[in-house]
Parts: C-alpha cells; structure tokens; sequence
C-alpha cells in the first residue's frame, strides 16, 4: 500500500532539557528553491547564555534534509519560550519567499514594572538565500500580563483575497475587564510585509478561563468562495458541559473577517473535560470535493475508555462547514491523550486525496504485556471518496516515555518527488537514562509499495 516510507530522518538535541521539538512544522519554502522547508522549536533552549529558548531551520533538498540546521535564532529573554510555537507565515510580502513566525509565549517586555510574560511574536522574511539575519524583521508583544502572546501562531492563508498571506496569533490568556477571556490577532500582509503596530482584526473570547486561542489555524477555504478562513480552538470552553470545550471558525471576504468577531461556525465538546479545541487545524480536502475540511482534537474525551481522546473531522460546503462531524476516531486506550496535537498531513500517497495526522504523545505501545512506557504515538490517516479511510499508519516513539507525537504536522514536499511529507516531535526523547534531548522526525510520503514499518491501526469509530 503506498504512504509512508519506513525510515525516517531525524535529528536530535544537543542540550539537556531543552525541549527541543516540543514545536514543530513545515516553513513552507524559505528560499523558493522548491523543496519544502522545516522548523523546529527549543522552548527552553539556551543560547548566548541566556534560556530563553531557540528555533531551528532546516532546508529541504532532493537529497532531503541536512544532518544539522542552516539557519538558528534564538531569544535573548530569560524564560521567555521563544520556540514554544513555530510555523510558516505563509508569504505575507508576495516576493516569491515563504515566511516563518515564532511565538514566545512568556516573554516579557523588559522595564515595564508589575507586568510580565505578555508574549511576543515574530516574523522572518524569506530570501533566495533562505532566511537572513537572526533579527526579526517584525514583532509585536503582548499588552497585558500573563497574556501569553504568541502560545499559537499560524499561517491565515489569504483572508481577504488580495494576494499577500495573512498571519494570526493566539493569545489565550489576555485579560478584559480583569476575567481571562483569551484572544485571536489577526494580521493582513501587503506589499511590504507586516508592519502593523496593532492587529487589523481581534477577537476577544467571551468565556473567561476558557483559554480561547490556544490553538489557531488557516481552516482552508471550506465554502470555496475564494477566501481563506481561520480556526481557533478553546479547550475549556464551558457550555454547560463542564469546560468541554469549544472551536470557532471565522470566514474569509473580500473585507476580511467580520469585524465584529461572530463566529460564521462553532462546535462543541459536547461531554465534559474533553478538551476539544486543544489542537484545531485544516485538513485538507480529505474527499476531493472541492471544498477544504477541518480537525479538531480532543485529547481528553472519554471513549472506550476514560481518557481516550478523540478527533472529529467536518467537511467543507458550498454553504460552510458541517453542522455534526463527518468522522470521528476514538483510539481505545486510557490516558494516550489522543488528538492533543491534530494537523493536516498533505497528500503522502499523491493519490489526489489529503491525509491528516494526529499525535498520541501518552500512548502504550505494550498495554497487552502489562507494561506502561508511554513511548507515545502518530497516526495518518488516508483521504478517499466521502470519507477519511478508518486504516492508518502509525509510528511509535523508540524510547519509553518519550512523547513521540507532542507535536505534528506536514512539511510540504521536502524532496520535490511530489508527495508530502509529515513531521513529529518528540521533545523528551532520552539519550541515556539521564540526558533528555529531544528528537524530531520527517516521514517521507512515497506511492510505491512498502513494507508497513508498524501493524496497520484500527481505531474506534465513533461516527461516520
């Protein structure tokens, strides 16, 4: 069958305790030389002497990806987990580039008394030379303590159709009227890029607690109208149901996202403490419709067992999203927190379909022997006609306890051959017993047949 190739690459830490991988995914292609680029990100890295967390970037190539990173940045605040999120911006200025965006969501704005861990986040231009110097070319902070500015950062797509890549950013902790209501920054780019000293569309989340942006994504175009949408995620959104969560989609238009912030869709947890939301992301168009789909995780939903996990997908329409999930999968397992990182994997198979990937990062893998070593998990899962296919490829951390899929995603098509690729990481892979160094991993998407590295999974479905 084809997919996945067996081996991967990787690359490992070189710090204790670094959290290296705890974010990683695709930089879309920073030096327009066609092959995909990755990102990688060390919350609590330390360079220059001070902790504060570093990023790395890694160069596609035919050759695939370099044995060490060709570009690094780090932040120069102490603690400030700059890397705690990564992404591609998309390319916000319209020269060709593809643009990253780093959060680092406890930064604080040095010499501002009794307000700290605002956040911050940053922008770097693409180059046919790739990216340049380690000074973002824009930032923007945070305004309000405890804001965590930045927790979530993402490419928009186009919003508003004029032809420059938007970004947005999850503040899930910004504070109104001295509640914790969470906000979503919204950024247009333009012919110079982003130079905005404040967003051009905010919305403020009205649930306090319920930690509204801490995820946050391009939704695709899911009526194709022409315009990208966005997604945002709150998993303690509570509507009666105990904080089960919550996800919102707001449309694209020629204007751009409705300026008073009504959500044109929302969902629900529907059970209490599942903490729907906690990732949310396009997914492609899974059946070739024409019209682009979404994931929402939650890693706490009860299945089969407490704890589960679930993630739901729901089409895409002429008319918008789906009211009820088109698809849902419940692995059958306690506590693997299934679903805490859910993201589009791209089209690994080029079969015309798009595929989607979610993390496990507390799965077993040897329930059945009486062991518990949580080495955790990733799982892809195939497009096809009507629906995503209920097989799947899976991979397994090689280490216990390693948190192999804390972190997912795709990572275009790194080596030009026409398939995608996906990305996982696995920020508390082990060396030896006492050096936690991290790893990340890059999956090659392939059409020949293969051997399947793993046992193909069976999960539960929940609904179809």
């Amino acid at each position: 069958m084809p997919g996945l190739a067996a081996t991967p690459w990787y690359d490992e830490g070189d710090q204790h305790g670094a959290d290296f991988a705890a974010a990683v995914n695709g930089a879309g292609d920073v030096n327009g030389d066609g092959y995909g680029d990755i990102i990688v990100g060390a919350p609590k890295y330390t360079a220059s002497g001070y902790p504060g967390g570093t990023a790395f970037v890694y160069y596609g190539a035919v050759s695939g990806l370099p044995l060490q990173p060709q570009w690094t940045t780090g932040g120069d605040i102490l603690g400030s987990r700059f890397g705690g999120a990564v992404n591609s911006a998309g390319d916000v200025n319209g020269d060709g580039y593809d643009d990253i965006l780093i959060g680092a969501y406890e930064y604080t704005i040095p010499d501002v008394p009794f307000v700290s861990h605002q956040g911050r986040v940053y922008l770097f231009y693409g180059s046919a030379s790739g990216l340049g110097s380690d000074e973002a070319d824009w930032t923007f902070a945070g305004d309000c303590a405890d804001e965590n500015l930045g927790y979530a950062v993402a490419s928009a797509g186009d919003i508003n159709g004029d032809g420059y890549d938007d970004i947005v950013v999850g503040a899930r902790r910004y504070e109104q009227d001295d509640k914790k209501v969470g906000a979503v920054l919204v950024f247009y780019g333009s012919a110079n890029g982003l130079t905005q000293i404040a967003p051009d569309w905010m919305v403020i989340g009205d649930d306090p607690g319920a930690d509204f942006g801490t995820a946050v994504n391009t939704a695709g175009d899911v009526n194709h109208d022409g315009y990208d949408d966005i997604i945002v995620g709150a998993p303690n959104y509570d509507n009666g149901q105990e904080v089960g969560g919550a996800a919102f989609v707001y449309y694209g238009s020629a204007t751009g996202l409705n300026p008073a912030g009504t959500p044109n869709w929302m969902a629900h947890g529907g059970v209490a403490e599942a903490s729907f939301g906690m990732s949310a992301d396009t997914a492609g168009d899974v059946n070739n419709d024409g019209y682009d789909d979404i994931i929402i995780g939650a890693p706490r939903y009860p299945g089969s067992a407490d704890y589960d996990g679930a993630v739901f997908v729901y089409h895409g329409s002429s008319s918008g999203l789906s009211t009820s999930a088109n698809w849902t999968a419940v692995p059958d397992q306690l506590g693997s927190l299934f679903g805490y990182a859910a993201a589009a994997a791209g089209d690994v198979n080029n079969d015309g379909y798009d595929d989607v990937i979610v993390g496990a990062y507390r799965y077993n893998d040897n329930p059945e022997d009486g062991q518990n070593s949580i080495e955790g998990a990733a799982f892809v899962y195939w497009g096809a006609p009507v629906q995503l296919q209920t097989t799947s490829w899976r991979a397994v951390g090689e280490k216990a306890e390693t948190e192999f899929g804390f972190a997912v995603g795709t990572t275009g098509d790194i080596t030009g051959d026409g398939n995608q690729d996906i990305i996982v990481g696995a920020p508390r892979y082990q060396r030896d017993s006492k050096t936690i160094l991290g790893r990340v991993y890059v999956y090659f998407g392939q059409q020949n047949d293969f051997e399947w590295p793993y046992q193909t999974y069976l999960p539960l479905i929940v609904s179809e």
